[in-house]
């Protein structure tokens, strides 16, 4: 049986003697269109090819604009779906993409045990590029090496060279009783501090260089939920399980000790991303809103989007007018300012942390999994990039950081292990 809607352009059709369930849609009415073919293995995918393609020669006959399917186009979701993308594909209002990455698999280059309990926070450094390595004694590092900040909820913090394996710094009860939850520094700086979100809601800052906290804010009444160093690294963001979004001053002498602006609400926030301009923070709650705030003078809510049905888990800025959104067993929605609904989304359930990144010009959204792998997306149109695996070597992935010249991506896991990857694209399936 075949129905069809041509006003949305969309057709489906059911063909009992065949092991696949089939339908066509297309998301916009600029061309961009999905194939989507289900219920079948994937292994036999590509010998019923002409199957669908006479299928396809079957909707251009119904004066239904002419699609481009090459085999190249065909990619696996997973054992049981396959997908295929019109070349011309255009990502628009409205659109989903639940795609494994098309264009190539890379390998771990290797993994480093760091911390006996999960990695909570996590920035990568590489020698001769980020100035946050110039404490380090030369004869310690490598002309090569990959350095890793991290945080884990065992209350410590490690500096660690990735390349070698080796433990460069330890720093142990450097939280409360209860376990460090937020963590955000700034490469730039040559004494880099790290600042330490807790679960008593106290914001410490502590520098590796003279091993100790410098001090101690009291700033929330509950647990820190997110913090977020602005680009300039003159303002420091924090979110709270109280509800409250605040911001700090960062001066040369400390944080100062009273926030400039703070914003309250009834639902707990869960994290906050700060935009590249360093004017606006976006902060992701427990009821699913995602809410934008003027940070420039006297923080004041600009607007609040409904951008999921569950507990938003992460944020993160892509441009100075689009932002993404992760939402808990929902995916990655993508929003531009301008609209309430999200351009694009990603929907894998699995993804438990997103960042952001550059590799060779292209901006990436970064989507760290539960499954141990990290998957990269282009950042201005959804289009998978890349899937980095981690041979079983990681767990679930609760931290992703990408280097500052876009060469190298870390991932850190619930158990304490960091693995690393070259960002760029290796291979093509």
């Amino acid at each position: 049986s075949t129905q069809s809607t041509w006003g949305g352009l969309s057709a489906d059709w059911r063909d009992p003697e065949s092991p696949w369930n089939h339908s066509f849609t297309s998301v916009d009415s600029s061309g961009g269109r999905r194939l989507h073919l289900g219920n079948g293995s994937a292994s036999s995918a590509m010998s019923i090819l002409d199957e669908f393609e006479s299928r396809l020669d079957a909707l251009n006959s119904e004066d239904v604009p002419s699609l481009s399917l090459q085999r190249e186009d065909l990619f696996f979701e997973d054992d049981a779906n396959l997908v295929a993308l019109d070349s011309r594909m255009s990502m628009t209002l409205g659109d989903t993409l639940s795609l494994k990455s098309p264009g190539a698999s890379v390998e771990c280059q290797g993994t480093a045990q760091i911390h006996k309990e999960a990695i909570t926070g996590l920035t990568i450094a590489v020698t001769g590029v980020d100035p946050c390595l110039d404490w380090i004694p030369a004869e310690e590092l490598s002309e090569e090496s990959i350095i890793a900040y991290t945080i884990s909820a065992d209350c410590s913090a490690r500096v660690h060279d990735l390349s070698s394996d080796q433990r460069i710094r330890s720093f142990s009860n450097i939280g409360a009783s209860s376990a460090v939850r937020a963590f955000s520094m700034a490469r730039r700086a040559r004494s880099p501090s790290m600042f330490l979100g807790d679960f008593d809601g106290s914001i410490r800052v502590f520098q590796p260089e003279y091993s100790r906290v410098l001090e101690t804010l009291i700033a929330h009444e509950s647990a820190i939920s997110g913090l977020a160093l602005s680009n300039s690294g003159s303002m420091l963001i924090s979110a709270g399980l109280d509800a409250a979004v605040k911001c700090w001053a960062v001066l040369p002498s400390g944080v100062r000790k009273h926030p400039v602006a703070e914003y309250l609400q009834e639902e707990e926030f869960l994290n906050v991303a700060v935009d590249p301009t360093d004017r606006m923070a976006v902060a992701v709650a427990a009821d699913g809103t995602a809410t934008i705030f003027d940070i420039r003078e006297e923080t004041h809510q600009l607007k609040k989007v409904n951008a999921h049905a569950n507990p938003g888990l992460a944020c993160v800025w892509l441009t100075p007018q689009r932002y993404a959104t992760l939402g808990e067993g929902e995916g990655i929605h993508v929003f531009e300012l301008a609209y309430d609904a999200p351009v694009f989304t990603i929907p894998n359930t699995s993804t438990r942390v997103i960042t952001t990144g550059c590799c060779n010009g292209t901006p990436l959204l970064l989507a760290g999994n539960s499954d141990g792998t990290v998957e990269a997306f282009e950042a201005n149109s959804g289009t998978p990039w890349a899937s980095y695996h981690s041979q079983n070597r990681i767990n679930a992935v609760t931290s992703v950081s990408v280097s500052s010249d876009g060469q190298f991506m870390a991932a850190g896991d619930d158990l304490g292990m960091v693995a690393v990857w070259p960002l760029a694209k290796a291979s093509s399936f």
